[in-house]
């Protein structure tokens, strides 16, 4: 059951449902705000919207990692609340479902601040957690010269998208990609695990299984047996 405010006693499955229905909304209205720079201990700070807004985000997270530069990242509390253990306690009421009032102006959210494995691969997870889709979680994970799908589709076996990459990008490029893998996996472990989440794990394990097979092919070395 969900224990947000407002929806106590509804199912969490039916509460990602909502969410996921709602997701282009609510990927555009993080992407139409910025987050006005607030002192470093501020408890609330202040998201500017030039147009108007629905569903506008309930919280900022102040991310953090050990390698660069911090980020402030406009969400929506409860989507966060619902797949990740161990964020912090989301305080009510801005754990409730977004309301659908467009407006435009200036208004202030409780910043949560947060220290994960990888800031720049944040963005990412938070696109999937919102719309809950695999297909544009691997067309951010993999090249351009595979479709965001080859790694699923029985049409186009593993390999031959592992073929395609391993002929059109280079090396170290190729070792970037798998790298970011596997930050975005920290951070999904770092945040919970979100366990119950198999489609996210099968995306994850594909893009790295396609990746690593490219990688072998590149080095003439054997194709690992998982693709």
């Amino acid at each position: 059951m969900c224990a947000a405010a407002g929806l106590a006693g509804v199912p969490a499955d039916y509460a990602r449902q909502r969410l996921a229905a709602l997701g282009p909304a609510l990927l555009r209205a993080t992407a139409d705000v910025r987050v006005v720079p607030a002192s470093a201990n501020a408890a609330r700070v202040t998201i500017a919207a030039d147009t108007a807004v629905e569903h506008r985000p309930t919280y900022v997270l102040a991310l953090s990692d050990d390698e660069g530069e911090p980020m402030h990242l406009p969400v929506h509390g409860l989507v966060y609340a619902l797949a990740c253990a161990a964020l912090p306690q989301l305080a009510a009421p801005s754990s409730d479902l977004p309301p659908a009032c467009p407006s435009s102006g200036s208004f202030a959210v409780p910043i949560v601040r947060l220290a994960v494995p990888s800031v720049a691969t944040m963005p990412v997870l938070g696109s999937y957690l919102v719309t809950r889709r695999t297909d544009a979680l691997l067309h951010d994970l993999l090249p351009d010269c595979t479709s965001a799908a080859d790694a699923g589709r029985e049409s186009i076996p593993a390999r031959e998208a592992a073929a395609r990459i391993a002929e059109s990008v280079a090396a170290d490029a190729l070792r970037e990609r798998l790298a970011r893998v596997h930050r975005l996996w920290s951070n999904v472990v770092a945040l919970g695990g979100m366990v119950e989440d198999a489609a996210l794990w099968s995306a994850l394990d594909a893009a790295w299984a396609v990746l690593l097979a490219a990688m072998a092919l590149q080095q003439q070395q054997p194709i690992p047996l998982c693709v």
